[in-house]
């Protein structure tokens, strides 16, 4: 929770133009939404979701796909010492960007699919 507490800080400082690089800033807010995920909170979840998606799915929609996505990856089966974020990636123009995730199982670190982020009104969002 207190990660959380000042992942939401540095996001708000971000928010007002003194923050931390697109890199950065993408780091911290795939860690929030892997929390989410392996906490099963998929409301929070939809804070973080590309608002076209939103608008598209509905709230409802947008939660159901996080659930899916959570039973896919299996993370309410692991902890969140278990998954790690490998590397940042952001195009040249700062539109798009990805977090590589990978998750203990076992004594083996796997991979997953990448989070793929979209910059849309200067903030970050998760896409699908």
């Amino acid at each position: 929770m207190k990660g959380r507490f000042l992942s939401a800080v540095v996001l708000s400082l971000v928010a007002a133009g003194c923050g931390p690089s697109h890199e950065e800033t993408i780091r911290q807010r795939s860690e929030l939404l892997i929390g989410y995920l392996v906490d099963q909170d998929y409301a929070a979840c939809v804070e973080l979701t590309d608002p076209d998606f939103v608008r598209q799915k509905g709230t409802d929609g947008t939660q159901m796909a996080f659930r899916v996505m959570g039973v896919f990856v299996q993370l309410g089966n692991i902890t969140h010492d278990r998954v790690r974020i490998e590397r940042i990636t952001v195009a040249e123009d700062a539109t798009r960007g990805s977090a590589e995730i990978r998750v203990l199982t076992g004594s083996t670190w796997r991979a997953l699919q990448p989070l793929k982020w979209r910059r849309v009104e200067g903030q970050w969002y998760i896409e699908f």
